[in-house]
């Protein structure tokens, strides 16, 4: 979602920012796809973990799909966050969604720019 932020400090005119499931394929058809978590980089473009996805959304700031980061390690991407000059993505990966011990780990990929 997006809104107009007013002088005043409240919200209006909201809109779709991004419809993930119109950007790209889902992994699985679950109830919950996503998103995790966000990180927005120092150009304004948007990371997106989505949970279920097994993959990070690299949005513009205007929610054009730039780039798919494709997660190998599992379908749980639940965090984001970036390296020493953005040059690459630490993500937290749950091997299985469904586990409920959340068994994962933390990986490192390079980041495109």
């Amino acid at each position: 979602m997006k809104f107009k932020i007013n002088a005043d400090g409240s919200l209006s005119n909201r809109s779709n920012f991004a419809l993930l499931n119109l950007l790209t394929k889902n992994k699985v058809e679950s109830w919950w796809l996503g998103p995790d978590s966000m990180k927005v980089d120092s150009k304004g473009n948007i990371y997106v973990a989505q949970w279920f996805g097994g993959k990070i959304l690299k949005l513009s700031r205007e929610g054009k799909l730039l780039h798919v980061f494709e997660i190998a390690a599992g379908d749980g991407t639940t965090n984001v966050a970036f390296g020493e000059g953005e040059k690459e993505l630490y993500v937290t990966v749950v091997k299985d969604p469904k586990d409920a011990q959340a068994k994962g780990s933390i990986i490192k990929i390079a980041n495109v720019k």
